[in-house]
């Protein structure tokens, strides 16, 4: 197995001087990117490569869908979709979250081809804005947002082992809007960093109404966070 090693990439320099790293006696090839646990980790913190290698893997399967089974029912084709297509989009959202609209949009491209497979409706005229909502499917923006707050609420609650104090600072001044429960969100200088997972949520978290914050399960938060950015947003 090939040893290489990857450096974050922050500086606003051209050319950043470039680290070099030997492991017994042998230098370490440099990589721009690596894939742990199935996500595609970019040494710029983005998520290109992870939005493109999702969008891939649940077109290939969507396609199969389509070409094998379009003569079978609406219900049959909507469980088809959320059962074999959407994981591929969704799988480990609580770790990224592409804050780019190009990414955003190139994800939600692929639920507005299956919605229109479902609903058996190609026509250029159709709104496919409105089959989302005949069908019930939330904007996979939504849900990714809310896995990202979902997984902040667990770790606030220790319901899973995942250490808080370096991140997590409780706010001294609150904001009027909100909950008692609010923390510092976290100081940063890049776009990348700033919609990283704890900034991110940090200010997602400090915004929600305390009725919200004093569910007693992430099960129930979950659905109540989903529906409370749906009903904001309209």
């Amino acid at each position: 197995m090939k040893t290489m090693r990857m450096s974050p990439r922050m500086s606003r320099k051209r050319n950043p001087g470039e680290p070099s790293y030997e492991m017994s006696g042998t230098r370490l090839e440099a990589t721009t990117d690596s894939t742990y646990l199935g996500i595609i980790i970019q040494n710029d913190l983005g998520w290109e490569k992870q939005t493109q290698h999702a969008v891939t893997k649940a077109t290939r399967v969507l396609n199969f869908i389509k070409c094998n089974f379009y003569m079978c029912s609406k219900s049959v084709k909507e469980r088809l979709y959320l059962t074999l297509v959407r994981p591929h989009l969704e799988y480990g959202v609580a770790a990224w979250n592409p804050y780019k609209n190009c990414h955003q949009s190139a994800l939600e491209k692929v639920q507005h081809r299956a919605a229109r497979f479902v609903q058996g409706d190609y026509k250029r005229v159709s709104s496919v804005t409105e089959m989302l909502c005949s069908l019930g499917w939330e904007r996979l923006t939504d849900r990714r947002e809310t896995h990202q707050v979902t997984q902040l609420y667990k770790i606030i609650n220790q319901d899973i082992d995942i250490g808080s104090s370096d991140h997590l600072k409780p706010k001294l001044q609150r904001n009027r809007r909100g909950n008692n429960t609010q923390f510092d969100i976290p100081h940063f200088t890049s776009t990348a960093y700033s919609n990283s997972f704890f900034p991110r949520t940090t200010r997602l978290w400090n915004d929600l109404p305390q009725d919200i914050i004093d569910i007693p399960t992430h099960k129930t938060f979950r659905d109540s966070y989903l529906d409370y950015i749906i009903k904001d947003k309209n």
